[in-house]
């Protein structure tokens, strides 16, 4: 019993997580990043003493964030947003991994954009930094691997920009590349290689691609979900090794499933809220659409426990939303005036259904309305 309780409580701490998780890109996106930082600091998902390095994992590890606006960030010429920056790319599991494979996974993290002096500006860290991280790289130097890089974008922009006529072809790319200087040493066919797997699949930016669209991107971008915990940060404490864990790569081993086999309605208020607007939008609509008795006596019975429900989980937003439905469907004439009043008492009389909901109206205002 304990073992479930704790299961449970889990659950629920996750779920406060996750909703954490989501607030803090709503106001990444629609604010000021300091904003962001803020909030992401006073809910313990940044720690007090907030680091550069907790921000880099804070923008690479919360979904939902938006990537033109990372982008933006990155390219401000600013030495508090460039070491960010360089903190954000060393997170990056680069070691041991191919060039092309490092670039493809370094330009889907966010949308590259700017002047040709930002992006060159931004390539040369990510360059310098596969580099590091490479020891045993076969490029002469890193200004070589910025060349190589630049000359994938190049390519990558050349090939699906649908307003050039004339690709690059195969053959242009590999002797426009290969006799640069710094990259003279490799092989033809690793020119080859590189081309053939820029022209084979575009990189996307996996939260920028059409919901109805699942491209390899997204499968790829879903995949790497189902296999990180960081989605699930622990919140910022005393303890160093949940600040670790928030700050652990993304490519960790298979999150943990919770089977919490819950004590009753542990989970209630929560599914509640998941389902409230649905479900009063569908007695709603089934209210307006018929005149028969029976039915709408049981849409009405469908408010009233709704109406119980949100009163038990202290849910107020629910009450204005029944509120509502049932006030466009009484009609009732007590603010007119006049024989526009009369005439809508008439109405008013001969109309069950609005008679109805209005007796609905006052029962849970009486009933709950405090």
């Amino acid at each position: 019993y304990q073992r479930r309780v704790r299961a449970t409580e889990k659950v629920l701490k996750n779920k406060h997580r996750k909703n954490l998780l989501l607030q803090t890109a709503e106001i990444f996106n629609t604010r000021s990043t300091q904003d962001c930082f803020d909030f992401a600091k006073g809910c313990g998902l940044l720690p007090e003493s907030i680091t550069n390095e907790s921000i880099a994992k804070l923008l690479r590890s919360v979904p939902g964030l938006d990537k033109t606006i990372i982008g933006v960030f990155f390219s401000k010429r600013d030495k508090f947003n460039e070491e960010i920056l360089k903190c954000f790319i060393d997170s990056f599991p680069f070691s041991g991994m191919h060039f092309i494979d490092s670039v493809r996974m370094f330009l889907q993290s966010f949308v590259l954009s700017g002047e040709a002096p930002v992006i060159q500006r931004i390539l040369e860290i990510f360059t310098k930094i596969y580099c590091d991280k490479n020891p045993n790289h076969s490029f002469q130097n890193d200004d070589a691997a910025f060349i190589l890089a630049y000359s994938i974008i190049m390519l990558h922009s050349d090939h699906y920009n649908t307003s050039v006529k004339n690709k690059m072809t195969q053959e242009q790319y590999v002797h426009n590349t290969s006799t640069i200087s710094g990259l003279s040493g490799f092989p033809k066919q690793f020119f080859i290689d590189v081309y053939n797997n820029v022209i084979s699949e575009e990189i996307k930016i996996p939260d920028h691609t059409p919901q109805g669209e699942i491209t390899d991107a997204r499968w790829k971008q879903l995949f790497s979900q189902t296999r990180n915990s960081v989605l699930q940060p622990y919140l910022y404490t005393n303890n160093q090794s949940d600040i670790d864990s928030v700050l652990t790569e993304i490519d960790n081993p298979l999150s943990i499933f919770l089977s919490a086999n819950p004590t009753p309605s542990a989970f209630d208020r929560d599914i509640f809220n998941l389902i409230k607007k649905p479900i009063i939008a569908a007695i709603s609509a089934v209210f307006d659409l018929t005149n028969e008795e029976t039915i709408l006596q049981r849409a009405l019975d469908g408010f009233h426990l709704c109406a119980r429900i949100a009163a038990h989980f202290q849910l107020p937003d629910v009450f204005d939303s029944l509120i509502i439905a049932l006030c466009k469907t009484s009609g009732i004439p007590f603010l007119k005036s006049g024989l526009a009043r009369q005439n809508a008492i008439i109405s008013f009389a001969k109309n069950r259904k609005a008679q109805m909901s209005t007796l609905a109206i006052f029962e849970i205002t009486r009933k709950y309305g405090n």
